[in-house]
């Protein structure tokens, strides 16, 4: 086991003894790919990090073993970042492996069935862009049912107002809420194809630890703490449509309108 530790929204001086814990089950494969496939006047990207296995799993956890597991810890945010490809910058679906098929217990020693997660749990998935100042803004979210958590099985969820990134960068995250002691629901690919750690300082986190627990914290703007272990298994789905191209004038009516120009002046003269 492996403990790693990252910074919060909200200052830790209260709250020493919770980190974000990171398990390492078996070794993976990385394979990077970024998919591009077009039809008609539409094309589509697969945004991904992942090579589609989990070595970790993250999570907030209580270090020094206080709390049993089941006590609320936090609002927990897992994010990855991407740059906009090819103007594909319509991102409609995120797809998500919930939690890692071997996590153990930092406390007990003990494997951690669907990585603590629930089937059915409801979480929530995020789009989000820079505002310039460090800061995150929320541009759309979408409710989402866990499903299978453990198994580096993938979900799609389609989002019913897609987001049309302004800029270059954009960040698909998820969050749930009220997250437990005892649940890491992160997946993290740690490991490249030669079993090298596997980081492009893509992937973020974010949390505010509550006691008592709280219902009102507002996350349409976020500001994230890098989080350079590894990838998250969360990948996007960006579309580029193509604008209607309007017409240029033909070359006859340019001639017209130098023409008819020429008229009025030779009238003024």
């Amino acid at each position: 086991m492996i403990q790693r530790f990252a910074s919060t929204l909200a200052p830790l001086s209260r709250f020493a003894h919770l980190r974000t814990v990171l398990f390492e089950p078996v070794l993976g494969v990385m394979t990077t790919a970024i998919v591009l496939t077009a039809s008609g006047a539409q094309a589509s990207v697969l945004y991904q990090l992942d090579d589609g296995q989990s070595e970790s799993g993250v999570g907030i956890s209580d270090t020094n073993c206080t709390l049993n597991n089941g006590a609320p810890i936090s609002d927990f945010i897992w994010l990855n970042q991407f740059d906009v490809i090819d103007s594909a910058n319509l991102i409609d679906s995120v797809s998500i492996a919930w939690g890692t098929p071997a996590a153990t217990d930092p406390c007990t020693k003990q494997k951690l069935p669907q990585s603590g997660l629930t089937e059915g749990l409801m979480a929530k998935v995020l789009i989000y862009e820079e505002n310039g100042d460090g800061k995150l803004n929320l541009l759309t979210q979408q409710d989402a049912q866990i499903s299978a958590p453990g198994t580096d099985s993938f979900f799609d969820i389609k989002f019913d107002t897609p987001a049309q990134i302004q800029g270059k960068k954009f960040y698909v995250g998820a969050l749930l809420p009220g997250q437990l002691q005892g649940q890491f629901p992160a997946a993290l690919d740690k490991l490249d194809r030669d079993n090298q750690p596997n980081s492009k300082n893509q992937s973020y986190i974010a949390f505010n630890p509550f006691f008592p627990q709280r219902t009102d914290y507002n996350y349409s703007v976020l500001t994230p703490t890098l989080y350079s272990d590894g990838n998250f298994l969360i990948r996007a789905s960006g579309q580029v449509v193509e604008r209607e191209q309007v017409p240029e004038p033909s070359a006859a009516i340019a001639l017209l309108t130098v023409g008819a120009g020429a008229l009025l002046l030779k009238k003024r003269l």
